[in-house]
Formats: C-alpha cells, structure tokens, sequence
C-alpha cells in the first residue's frame, strides 16, 4: 500500500529546496528506493503542499 503525499525538504547547495514525496510501500522502512515522487524541488514548502494536498484529494476519491 502506497503512503500519502507529503512535502520532503533537501538542503540543495546550501538553500532549503521542497518536493512532493510518498513511500511505496509503507509497510517497508523508508529509503531512497521506497520512496516515490512528484513535480520539481521548489524554494516554496506552501506550493508544495497545495500539490501533495491536491494529489491526496484526487487519490481519495
């Protein structure tokens, strides 16, 4: 069963940079290999979370 968008933050040549993320599979620890995503990194967490959010809503229903 796959997890739920959420918004995933990476320190990318020094700035704080923000992209949707999920786990595969949640019934597996996370890692790099478990982990799906979506879109481009953003400097914005809110734009991020609008997509995760959107992606959520539509998954649910």
């Amino acid at each position: 069963m796959v997890g739920e968008w959420k918004v995933s933050k990476n320190i990318v040549k020094g700035r704080e940079m923000y992209i949707a993320v999920r786990l595969r599979d949640v019934s597996v620890l996370e890692h790099d290999g478990n982990r799906e995503y979506h879109g481009v990194y953003s400097s914005s967490a809110d734009s991020v979370q609008k997509v995760c959010d959107e992606l959520n809503r539509s998954e649910n229903e």
